[in-house]
């Protein structure tokens, strides 16, 4: 009960949490409702004429109590800062910690900084080109928040990463959320990191690369891939390995020649790979061994263009962008720029695709020749 301790201004006894209360209507003085039925009237009737207000004593007001309690519930943002010298800050309405640069908190989507408002929305030619909020949205701080996710990686358009406007990323990366690469980017510059983890290009390997219009890295990864790949397959592929692969093609052929029945090719093939494991007895392990860990590397070497593809995206971005900013004189042919040389490129996707293909073709060579031409 609100009342609890506070004296009752007729017996001069505390209220207790069982106690019924009854508060004056004129001036709020609280009273026991069997005070109350005694007196008749309130204890401070005389000094109604007066405009007298009850008040709570100072340390025992609720709504000060609620405040302190708010107080203590909401620990200070630690003295804490990345590499990049940002600091964390507290959000001034949930009091959820953010970093400095995001522009909504994170937890309930509350503006960080005052010159960011629901009437003043980023500026940025992503935001004006695409999803510029209207009518009631404009004014839905978490539509702004959402936006500001998906654009900008959360971060307030206008701070800087590598010296360049998160704005000018936006507007380069193109896409419908430029703003998940951003915040890798961010994050990378936050925390000095070398490496981040792009789930896109570790699936897609150098594909990710000629999407991304970075031609140059997605054919130096194919031509280590491919060469990985080539070396191991002419080192697996020992003289007892040519020796089955001829016999099961030959057996094939009979097949196709009538000469041998499906029966007798599968029997047929049940030898052969005794006969392969017989001779890879006298093989050489060390040439086996070391083709296996080759082969194992060109596919290592695909999962590891998902770690380093931020990073190489980030070089391109800053070289781009500054080659753009030399060349151009005005802001019009900036951004025209900025767009033709960043994006993506569903054309650059196809290559990648072709060139992945090729590639395979290619580290297969090897071992076809060894089999058909010894």
């Amino acid at each position: 009960m609100r009342y609890t301790d506070i004296i009752c201004s007729v017996c001069n006894k505390p209220f207790t949490e069982n106690d019924d209360v009854v508060v004056c209507p004129v001036c709020g003085t609280p009273h026991h409702r069997t005070c109350w039925a005694r007196e008749g009237h309130c204890a401070n009737e005389a000094l109604h004429e007066q405009g007298f207000a009850w008040q709570f004593p100072e340390d025992k007001d609720p709504l000060k109590q609620l405040d302190e309690q708010k107080k203590k519930a909401h620990s200070p943002a630690p003295d804490f800062s990345f590499k990049n010298g940002e600091k964390v800050v507290e959000c001034p309405r949930c009091g959820a910690l953010n970093y400095e640069n995001d522009a909504f908190c994170m937890k309930c989507h509350a503006p960080l900084k005052e010159r960011q408002n629901p009437t003043d929305p980023p500026q940025g030619a992503a935001w004006q080109q695409n999803n510029a909020p209207q009518g009631y949205d404009q004014a839905d701080p978490h539509r702004l928040a959402y936006d500001n996710q998906r654009l900008y990686g959360g971060l307030d358009p206008n701070i800087l990463i590598d010296g360049i406007p998160v704005a000018e990323y936006s507007d380069y990366i193109g896409g419908n959320a430029p703003g998940k690469i951003i915040r890798r980017i961010a994050g990378m510059e936050r925390y000095d990191r070398k490496v981040s983890f792009n789930f896109a290009a570790f699936i897609f390997g150098p594909i990710w690369f000629f999407y991304r219009k970075m031609y140059r890295s997605g054919v130096k990864a194919l031509v280590l891939i491919t060469l990985l790949a080539a070396i191991a397959g002419v080192l697996i592929t020992t003289p007892a390995a040519v020796k089955s692969y001829q016999n099961m093609f030959d057996t094939i052929k009979d097949v196709y020649a009538g000469k041998v029945t499906v029966e007798e090719y599968y029997d047929k093939l049940y030898e052969d790979v005794d006969d392969y494991a017989e001779d890879m007895k006298g093989a050489s392990r060390i040439r086996v061994v070391a083709g296996q860990i080759l082969q194992y590397g060109a596919e290592v070497l695909w999962c590891v263009c998902g770690l380093i593809a931020d990073r190489l995206y980030r070089m391109k971005c800053k070289h781009d962008i500054e080659e753009s900013r030399k060349a151009c004189n005005n802001m019009a042919d900036y951004h025209k720029m900025l767009l033709e040389k960043g994006g993506t490129s569903a054309a650059g996707a196809v290559v990648g695709v072709a060139a992945t293909f090729a590639s395979f073709i290619i580290s297969q060579l090897p071992v076809l020749i060894l089999i058909f031409t010894t």
